[in-house]
């Protein structure tokens, strides 16, 4: 992909309750050897397709986290902590 993000895209992804799942499966992040995580998948009817994340979608903040330099199961520990 590069490193000039192809566009810009802010989104607030909420959930009906603690036990939906985001719909999303990531890839990349710091352990990988990358440092962005990137969207591998997005699963149709879910609050992440339906919030308009992409495949290949590179996570810069997580709750106000910077999370470019964290590993994938920080950042989905991020999307599941306070609030989300």
């Amino acid at each position: 992909m590069g490193d000039k993000p192809a566009r810009r895209f802010f989104v607030d992804l909420r959930r009906r309750n603690e036990f939906d799942e985001w719909g999303l499966e990531l890839q990349g992040g710091w352990s990988g050897g990358a440092t962005w995580v990137e969207v591998a998948y997005v699963r149709r009817n879910t609050p992440g397709s339906q919030a308009g994340i992409r495949r290949g979608d590179r996570l810069v903040t997580v709750n106000d986290e910077f999370v470019v330099f964290s590993e994938v199961r920080e950042v989905m520990e991020a999307l599941n902590r306070d609030g989300a």
